[in-house]
């Protein structure tokens, strides 16, 4: 079964460069750069694991992970969120606690991104 990583990340060359890492790992790695067309996809798409900047430039990554876990009755309601940022400050921690499944503090090294998203892909 293959596995679908969404990756929402506003800067597009970092987007590519992570893309490709998680292609590479033999994922699935559909691309979104705005919260607009994540909640598109986030609405008709299953996904494995949510990779989700907190700072993007069309919307919170914040209000977007509350979207995701609100909607009981969506695909990717139990998904894992895992939040990848350079801008994690503890307020943003305390709220995020109970919507995320872990954080990734930019910049990363791609092996030990690969790392996290297996520890988090459900089990099969």
């Amino acid at each position: 079964m293959d596995r679908k990583i969404l990756l929402i990340e506003d800067e597009e060359e970092l987007a590519k460069d992570v893309a490709k890492s998680i292609q590479d790992a033999e994922f699935i790695c559909r691309v979104t750069h705005s919260v607009p067309d994540a909640l598109v996809k986030i609405r008709n798409e299953k996904f494995d694991v949510i990779l989700l900047d907190l700072k993007l430039k069309q919307g919170s990554g914040v209000t977007l992970a509350e979207t995701i876990r609100a909607n009981k009755g969506g695909f990717n309601y139990a998904t894992p969120i895992l939040v990848t940022s350079a801008h994690v400050d503890a307020d943003a921690l305390e709220n995020l606690k109970s919507l995320v499944n872990g954080f990734m503090v930019k910049p990363y090294n791609s092996d030990a991104l690969i790392d996290k998203i297996k520890q988090l892909l459900p089990k099969t």
